[in-house]
């Protein structure tokens, strides 16, 4: 924040940093806090969601852009449209920022932790609470298990929840471990790719000394980091429909209709029935406490 204030444009500058990614991870830390009960954390994670969020906005308009800049069916005045959309989003970030100082006094008071990952019980709580959310993505999906008819309530929604897995093994800075195992899976081809492989997200922090580590099998992360992958890239299939769709309207648009998502609903709901039911992926990610990590 100290070199984004002297940006002509701190919020470009911000999402040319990748900054969304940092509020993620702080994000994932100050949830981990709030299950944790810590109570002071409340109010941080409140703010890295909304920098989050406005980040998020910015970056939703600018992939519409690069996906339909080319689109023969935009006329100018539509171009036009989306341009402003992204000027705002700009100009919303930027004036939270500069209305409030730039979260100075914010920021420095909440880089204190609260929490400390050498305490044995704090770090059998953490396993405890991401077992519980693994459980609850299961039931999530279990919930439609006839299939998915909106894409925002459910897609986008089931890939959030799976994405906190990804994104607490590497805001927790090396608490989180990666289990190698010489076990070969059945399913490995259909998940695990070199890309997959590679992703700098799937390598993870290491951190010495720690009394007690939380370890992930690692072919099955690597299973999830694609799965998000795939979820995601069938998300923005679906926005960048809703933002012709928004900019084609004359008026005010309705919701794009499931029917205009319809195989899009069914390639994501055919992508995690396999993963949750057929080879039950999701079921061998976190390693039973009792085996070393």
């Amino acid at each position: 924040m100290d070199t984004c204030r002297r940006k002509k444009n701190p919020a470009m500058w911000l999402h040319e940093q990748g900054a969304r990614t940092c509020f993620f991870m702080l994000e994932g830390i100050a949830r981990i806090e709030l299950k944790c009960e810590h109570e002071k954390a409340r109010k941080k994670h409140r703010f890295y969601k909304k920098m989050e969020d406005k980040l998020g906005q910015l970056d939703y308009w600018l992939s519409v852009k690069s996906e339909l800049k080319n689109h023969k069916k935009l006329s100018a005045v539509q171009l036009n449209e989306l341009d402003y959309k992204i000027e705002k989003a700009f100009n919303r970030i930027n004036g939270y920022l500069i209305k409030n100082n730039f979260f100075e006094r914010k920021l420095i008071k909440y880089r204190k932790p609260l929490l400390d990952l050498n305490n044995r019980n704090l770090i059998i709580q953490i396993r405890k609470i991401i077992a519980a959310d693994l459980q609850k993505c299961l039931v999530f999906f279990e919930s439609h298990k006839t299939g998915f008819n909106d894409l925002e309530l459910q897609v986008h929604e089931f890939r959030r929840k799976l994405r906190w897995f990804s994104i607490y093994a590497q805001c927790l800075q090396g608490l989180i471990t990666l289990q190698d195992e010489q076990k070969n899976y059945s399913w490995e081809k259909d998940y695990i790719d070199e890309e997959t492989v590679q992703n700098p997200f799937n390598k993870l922090p290491a951190k010495k000394n720690l009394k007690l580590n939380i370890a992930y099998r690692k072919k099955p992360f690597l299973a999830l980091s694609k799965i998000i992958q795939e979820l995601g890239r069938i998300k923005d299939k679906g926005l960048h429909a809703e933002g012709l769709h928004i900019l084609s309207a004359k008026s005010k648009p309705d919701k794009v209709s499931p029917d205009q998502h319809g195989e899009l609903l069914k390639e994501a709901h055919q992508i995690l029935e396999k993963f949750f039911l057929k080879d039950r992926v999701f079921a061998q990610l976190l390693v039973n406490p009792s085996k070393k990590a």
